[in-house]
Parts: C-alpha cells; sequence; structure tokens
C-alpha cells in the first residue's frame, strides 16, 4: 500500500506566536507564513519587521 502525499497530516504553525516575536509590531499570521504592519502614521522598514515614521510626542 502507497500512502497519498496529499493526505499527510499538516501541522499548523502560528508563527506570529512565536518568541522571540518576528514583528516589531503587529504580527498577521498567514498559511505557512507571516506579515508585519505598522500603526497609522508608520511605515514598515527594509528589514520587512520594524517600523519608523512619526513618533507622537507626549502633550504638556
Amino acid at each position: 500500500m502507497v500512502s497519498d502525499p496529499l493526505k499527510t497530516h499538516l501541522h499548523y504553525i502560528n508563527e506570529c506566536e512565536r518568541l522571540p516575536q518576528p514583528c516589531a509590531h503587529q504580527c498577521i499570521n498567514t498559511p505557512g507564513s507571516f506579515k508585519c504592519t505598522c500603526p497609522p502614521g508608520r511605515h514598515l522598514l527594509g528589514d520587512g519587521k520594524s517600523c519608523a515614521g512619526l513618533e507622537r510626542l507626549p502633550s504638556y
């Protein structure tokens, strides 16, 4: 008997739950991978994990 490779069990891994966390801000889990996003006013840097941009200054 030959096993069907399409029926093998795949283990689901949420890469966003790994430590250290893969993203500096928000991590969105996708099938087989993840995507990092930044809060409004910031943008993703070339490393695909860190954000830069406007920083809110404290109001006095």
